[in-house]
């Protein structure tokens, strides 16, 4: 697709780069897109290809012809940059890694960056076939400071580090001993965009399908008719007074798919998302839970 090797290609041709040229340096580095499954997920799987594609473009461009440039799989990618330290490589990689990139998605342009993590041989690596899993460590290191940078790898940067972004949504929102979900708050295109599985059991669904059909997609279709004028006049409230991150607390009746309502705590924080401006992040409490486990 992109017209890259692939991971075969790539070590194929380190091999023959190797058999001429075991005494020069060379520079390995990895990359990916940072928050590429969002994208799909988000935007569609087309959207993703054409991603990959045009990051796979830049890259041809912004490195030397006698580089070793493929796609190791999904959005991941490694080069080879010959004859050079990876001082000498720092400003091109760099330059590289803060480009600006966008994609555009049913006519409205979305940026995205990448992490990108570089080691060079025979500094960082005894043989030039190791140097990517050094370049792999950089990479992780990258990500754990926030991710779109690159840093070219340093011997205080461990492996056990990469444990530290092993939770997953997924891992937190099936493990989380609490109900929450996100929403998209804007009054003529309010949307849920998730819920966990604490949020599914308190609302008596079955799963985020049935969560989604049960409430049309909308908050407002989860409150009371009695509480909605006083939720959403909250809700706006914070908004509208432009707090982002401020916590907004508020308590009313939540729909159960039986026809039920239970009272709740509801306090959420309003952030601004680049993807879907803004987002309510809303912790939901049972007051009855409260009251039996916490009467004193």
């Amino acid at each position: 697709m992109t017209g890259l090797l692939n991971r075969n290609g790539f070590n194929l041709q380190l091999e023959e780069y190797l058999e001429g040229n075991k005494q020069k340096n060379c520079v390995g580095i990895l990359l990916d897109v940072d928050n590429f499954k969002f994208i799909n997920d988000v935007y569609g799987h087309t959207i993703g290809d054409q991603v990959l594609l045009q990051l796979s473009q830049s890259l041809v461009q912004a490195f030397p012809d006698n580089s070793i440039i493929a796609r190791n799989g999904g959005d991941e990618f490694c080069i080879i940059l010959k004859d050079c330290s990876a001082e000498e490589a720092a400003p091109m990689i760099d330059a590289f890694s803060k480009a600006s990139r966008s994609f555009s998605a049913k006519g409205v342009e979305h940026n995205y960056s990448i992490s990108l993590g570089y080691a060079e041989y025979p500094a960082n690596a005894e043989k030039v076939s190791d140097i990517l899993r050094y370049a792999d460590i950089a990479l992780y290191e990258v990500k754990l400071q926030g991710k779109h940078g690159a840093l070219a790898y340093r011997s205080d940067f461990h492996n056990s580090k990469r444990t530290q972004l092993g939770f997953s949504l997924s891992d937190v929102s099936d493990n989380l001993p609490g109900a929450f979900f996100i929403y998209r708050a804007e009054k003529e295109n309010e949307r849920i965009l998730y819920a966990n599985q604490e949020m599914l059991q308190l609302t008596g669904c079955t799963d985020l399908d049935d969560f989604m059909h049960f409430t049309k997609h909308q908050f407002r279709n989860l409150v009371h008719p009695e509480d909605l004028t006083q939720v959403e006049e909250s809700i706006w409230q914070q908004i509208e007074s432009g707090m982002n991150g401020y916590n907004d607390y508020v308590k009313y009746r939540l729909a159960v798919k039986d026809g039920t309502y239970k009272t709740v705590l509801d306090y959420g924080r309003i952030v601004e998302s680049e993807h879907y401006g803004s987002v309510f992040y809303v912790l939901v409490v049972d007051c009855e839970f409260i009251k039996t486990h916490y009467d004193d």
